[in-house]
């Protein structure tokens, strides 16, 4: 199984036998032009239809701050502009992006948002499903529970239930 990972330069194929990588010229296609400030990126490898690939965005120029490729690199979707923040120059406030995928779950994106300190999960489509800190109210306390600069996320193996969130980029 070959896993894909986008970057600003093309796509990377990753071998889980040999971890060899290979740069593919004009992946991803469709990625819009004013893209530039790209965070983070995320793979779905149980997708109908094929893995997909979703990218983070922080461009102030941009319409939809997660953008969604197929494995050909073609954008097939994006979202977020309804639920996800800008800051004061009107870049977005995705930090961090960590798709949570196994064959018998429903896919979720989880994206942390810098600007409302908050940690939002999605459906692979982009349904607002749950969201996680006091939005705009930064701070360390667990009750409520608040992020100050909330950072990345992580899961634990297989289909665990538990979620590591990071807190205090920059601090």
């Amino acid at each position: 199984m070959l896993l894909k990972a986008a970057n600003l330069l093309g796509l990377v194929l990753v071998s889980q036998v040999d971890a060899t990588y290979e740069h593919v010229e004009g992946w991803p296609r469709g990625m819009p032009s004013e893209s530039y400030a790209l965070s983070a990126v995320g793979i779905d490898p149980y997708a109908l239809g094929g893995a997909e690939v979703y990218v983070a965005q922080r461009g102030a120029n941009l319409t939809q701050p997660i953008l969604v490729f197929n494995e050909t690199g073609d954008l097939v979707r994006s979202f977020g502009a309804d639920s996800i923040a800008r800051d004061t120059t009107g870049t977005w406030g995705c930090h961090g992006l960590s798709v949570k995928s196994t064959p018998s779950m429903e896919t979720q994106i989880w994206v942390n948002d810098f600007v409302e300190f908050t940690t939002k999960v999605y459906s692979s489509k982009g349904k607002l499903l749950s969201e996680f800190g006091t939005k705009s109210d930064p701070g360390p306390d667990v009750a409520p529970l608040q992020f100050d600069k909330v950072a990345d996320t992580a899961f634990g193996s297989g289909e665990s239930n538990m979620v590591y969130v990071s807190d205090g980029d920059g601090s």
